[in-house]
């Protein structure tokens, strides 16, 4: 039935065992228009995780061999792909479900309908009036058929796509938050900060050298200004002595301030002034000084 649809450009996308009857002997297929109103498979969760199934002959595939599995065993699956199998009387069956359900089926891709019927489960069986069997569709409803097909594998496509990316999402936060990737973690940092202070270490190292090495050569510094101290192990050098105080002028007629007038506080101000700006240092001269601090003998 499946082969009658796919050579006729149809497609079913709803095969599981509420859609298929047996009446006097023969399968029959039920509500085969439900995929080409695009109402979604009900395998489409099991489907969607998986990126090879992306064409409607595939989805029909992967449906036939879960629809074999529950037949072979009387229940579904639990999960995709399938790894056990029972043993079962029949091993071709289990030979065509592992064609299907595997996981290398599902990362590498479905077999064709083409092929599973040159198995030895299928290759036995006669089909009667097989090759009478035709359907005819009018050229509009192909064309209609073909942008429905392409409109339903993009949207299977982009859904993989997303589901794909949520995945990979959730592991790599399930792998980030986990304490193996803590410990890790921290580990980096400890060599990080360790690192750093090491080169820490070198730089004041490679700066105190640097000083040492420059101390002959360095410009002399100002009398006034504080001398840095060295560090290098060396006694600092005292600054020198500050200059010594003028002595204290002499008592001459020309030396001498001009007395200040008796006429109020403007005149004895203009005075001062005025004996300030002509005070002259090359005037000064040097004075003998007699120390009677220490006593008499």
């Amino acid at each position: 039935g499946l082969k009658l649809l796919h050579d006729g450009g149809l497609f079913f996308g709803h095969l599981h065992t509420s859609n298929v009857i047996v009446d006097d002997g023969v399968c029959r297929l039920m509500d085969v228009e439900n995929g080409m109103l695009g109402v979604p498979s009900a395998l489409r969760p099991a489907f969607i995780q998986l990126r090879k199934i992306n064409t409607t002959e595939s989805i029909d595939v992967f449906c036939f061999g879960h629809l074999l599995y529950e037949m072979t065993y009387g229940r579904p699956p639990d999960s995709v792909p399938v790894e056990q199998y029972p043993d079962v009387p029949y091993t071709a069956v289990v030979s065509v479900l592992q064609s299907i359900l595997s996981a290398e089926a599902c990362k590498s891709g479905m077999p064709t309908l083409s092929a599973l019927m040159q198995t030895p489960l299928f290759s036995d069986v006669q089909l009667q009036h097989s090759e009478k069997l035709q359907i005819k569709v009018p050229s509009r409803l192909k064309e209609a058929l073909k942008t429905a097909k392409e409109s339903l594998e993009r949207r299977l496509q982009e859904e993989q796509r997303v589901c794909h990316q949520h995945r990979r999402l959730t592991r790599a936060k399930s792998h980030h938050g986990s304490e193996e990737e803590k410990k890790r973690r921290k580990i980096l940092a400890r060599k990080k900060s360790r690192q750093s202070a090491f080169e820490n270490e070198e730089d004041v190292s490679v700066r105190n050298n640097n000083n040492s090495g420059s101390g002959a050569s360095s410009p002399p510094t100002c009398p006034s200004s504080p001398t840095p101290p060295s560090t290098t192990g060396a006694l600092p050098v005292p600054p020198p002595p500050p200059p010594p105080p003028p002595p204290p002028a002499l008592d001459s007629p020309s030396s001498r301030p001009p007395p200040l007038s008796s006429d109020g506080a403007g005149g004895g101000r203009t005075a001062l002034l005025s004996s300030i700006q002509g005070f002259s240092k090359g005037k000064l001269k040097k004075s003998e000084t007699v120390d009677h601090s220490k006593p008499i003998t």
